[in-house]
C-alpha cells in the first residue's frame, strides 16, 4: 500500500500502535474477568485425586475460589488470595504454598458496584423452621 501524503502515513501507524496497545488491555482485562477451573470435576467422579496444580500456584490464577486438596483432604476456600484448608474435623488453617491441588476454581474478584448493607435483621431460627429450608 502506498501512501500519498505525510499526514496517512501518520494515521496509519497511530491506528496500528492502538490496535495493538487495545488489544494488551482488553487481554489483561479478560483475564481478571475470567474463572479458572483446575481439572474437570468428572476426574474426581472417575477417582483421580492426585495433584494437578499446587496451592502456590492457584494463588496466581485468583484470589477467591474453591476446591479441594490431594487425597480429598478438606475443603478448599482461597479467601483474599490466601489459601485455607478445612478439614472435616472443623479445623481450618493455611495451606502451605506446595499442597497439591487436584480440582479448583478461582477468580480475581474486583467490587463493581458498591453496595453498603444497613439495617439487615435476619431471624435464623425463623429461617431454620421455614419448611423449605436448606439450611
Amino acid at each position: 500500500m502506498k501512501f500519498t501524503n505525510k499526514k496517512h502515513l501518520i494515521l496509519a501507524v497511530l491506528a496500528g500502535v492502538f490496535t495493538i496497545c487495545a488489544s494488551d488491555a482488553y487481554a489483561e482485562q479478560a483475564d481478571r474477568e475470567s474463572i479458572v477451573q483446575v481439572a474437570l470435576l468428572q476426574s474426581l467422579a472417575q477417582g483421580y485425586f492426585g495433584g494437578t496444580i499446587t496451592s502456590g500456584e492457584l494463588r496466581a490464577l485468583g484470589d477467591t475460589g474453591i476446591g479441594t486438596f490431594e487425597g480429598l483432604n478438606g475443603e478448599m476456600i482461597v479467601l483474599d488470595g490466601k489459601v485455607y484448608q478445612a478439614l472435616g474435623d472443623g479445623t481450618v488453617f493455611t495451606a502451605p504454598d506446595k499442597t497439591p491441588i487436584p480440582y479448583a476454581t478461582a477468580t480475581f474478584f474486583e467490587e463493581d458496584i458498591p453496595v453498603k448493607l444497613t439495617d439487615i435483621k435476619v431471624d435464623i431460627l425463623l429461617l431454620l423452621k421455614q419448611e423449605d429450608s436448606y439450611c
